[in-house]
């Protein structure tokens, strides 16, 4: 009978291979440029090569050591989960029409529904820390032409 943990080594051949899907689908079809003039598929090659390096570091202890047999069980709640994927689906709908900070704000308060428990001083004060942050980063210092706030009529 294998007595080797069964979600770490299901964990990282998922790693693994995402990573070498992620870094050659980025290398055949974006450029990659050079060291000194890098192209827009160099970086996500290079961490489609660190994933599946870091995948390979997660599996090798599982694949040389013993563990217990593990039964698979979903353990994950769905009602958290969902709302942190809303989150990220309301996001991408919002920042077009409507800009970054509406975005930002909407992505925040619903991720904060995730967990019970949260003040309305703490949610509003990370939205504004949030909004602040984007804005400095992606167009003050990025200088990226992103509108800010834009209400479609």
């Amino acid at each position: 009978m294998d007595r080797r943990d069964q979600r770490d080594i299901v964990g990282g051949l998922i790693l693994v291979a995402f990573g070498l899907g992620m870094a050659i689908y980025s290398s055949m079809n974006y450029d990659l440029g050079t060291l000194r003039r890098m192209g827009p598929g160099m970086f996500p090659m290079g961490l489609g090569y660190l994933l599946a390096f870091l995948g390979a570091a997660s599996l090798l202890p599982t694949l040389l050591g013993k563990g217990e047999r593990v039964r698979f069980q979903p353990a994950i709640k769905w009602g958290p989960a969902g709302t942190i994927l809303l989150s990220v689906a309301a996001f991408a709908l919002l920042i077009r029409p409507f800009g970054l900070i509406p975005a930002i704000l909407a992505t925040t308060l619903i991720a904060s529904q995730a967990e019970h428990g949260n003040r309305l001083w703490s949610i509003l004060g990370l939205c504004a820390f949030l909004v602040a942050l984007s804005y400095f980063l992606f167009i003050y210092a990025l200088g990226l032409p992103m509108r800010t706030v834009n209400w479609p009529l």
